[in-house]
């Protein structure tokens, strides 16, 4: 229910404030990219995962202008 809703399941029972998504179920056969790069970066250590948020951060930043 929570997923549905965009939210997490300790919102919906009234345990915090914080009505944002704590988890996020990507489908392969939906968004194969995003599913690959999900995998993928589950398999990094801590200095590529840090680099690799990094890129992202970037990414976003760009697409902001």
């Amino acid at each position: 229910m929570a997923q549905i809703l965009n939210t997490s399941a300790d919102y919906l029972m009234g345990k915090t404030e914080r009505d944002e998504a704590d988890t996020v179920l990507v489908r392969k056969d939906e968004n194969p990219e995003i599913f690959e790069i999900s995998v993928g970066a589950s398999q990094l250590n801590e200095t590529q995962k840090k680099r690799l948020y990094a890129y992202y951060k970037k990414m976003c930043e760009m697409k902001k202008k």
